[in-house]
């Protein structure tokens, strides 16, 4: 596989699923190849954000789920 051009931006998303004794914890990671791309700490920053609301929506939707499913 060659290299990649200097301006591309290398980026991966990752959903993971740890389970314990009480239940399962969900790690939701973004990383950023350092690239020396001129808007990679940029997109790593606005791209901790979205992860952030999309923890606080899942987590809600999850809570929901789970309330409905125990009353």
């Amino acid at each position: 596989m060659g290299e990649l051009p200097g301006d591309d931006l290398v980026l991966s998303w990752a959903l993971v699923l740890e389970g314990h004794d009480r239940g399962t914890t969900l790690h939701i990671r973004l990383r950023v190849a350092p690239s020396g791309h001129r808007w990679s700490r940029a997109i790593e920053v606005v791209g901790g954000l979205i992860d952030w609301l999309t923890i606080v929506a899942l987590h809600r939707g999850l809570r929901e789920r789970l309330n409905k499913e125990n009353s």
